[in-house]
């Protein structure tokens, strides 16, 4: 069993490095601008993927709970009040930049939960870099995927 998993990984990794050489080829192009004296430095990708992030980070739609009947008004407003302080102290907006971010860039965004805190009461999330996912080359919609996975230094 454990050989079949080290072989479907080296196999999905073998067919995800041919397109993240390219990606990380595009990213150098794209953020890290060498300026020479001769020439003129054009960060015009970079900056319009920043933009574009900026723009859905401003248009996103807003959810909030309505009263259902007369006198629901304080109930609507409390929940309103526990889903922003949720959304401030899980620091979602920065969550949310990094995965717009690399929506624009790489063509994905990766959010995954990392566990809840029992201190806090509230649920962990991190973003992923798409470079480090590792999906299931044998995906099959009607079955979806076997595995996902990402790649990770681990130090003892």
């Amino acid at each position: 069993m454990v050989a079949q998993a080290k072989a479907e990984y080296d196999f999905s990794i073998s067919k995800v490095t041919t397109k993240r050489n390219y990606l990380k080829r595009n990213l150098e192009l794209y953020a890290n601008v060498i300026e020479e004296d001769n020439k003129i430095a054009d960060r015009t990708i970079f900056e319009m993927c920043d933009m574009m992030c900026a723009l859905d980070h401003k248009f996103k739609p807003k959810v909030n709970f309505a009263r259902r009947k007369l006198g629901d008004e304080t109930v609507a407003k409390n929940l309103d009040r526990v889903k922003q302080f949720d959304y401030d102290e899980m620091d979602m907006p920065m969550l949310e930049y990094w995965v717009s971010y690399y929506k624009f860039i790489f063509g994905i965004g990766l959010r995954v939960s990392d566990g809840y805190d029992k201190v806090s009461e509230k649920p962990r999330y991190k973003v992923m870099n798409p470079l480090s996912r590792v999906p299931d080359v044998g995906f099959d919609p009607n079955y979806g995927f076997r595995f996902e996975g990402f790649e990770m230094d681990v130090t003892a």
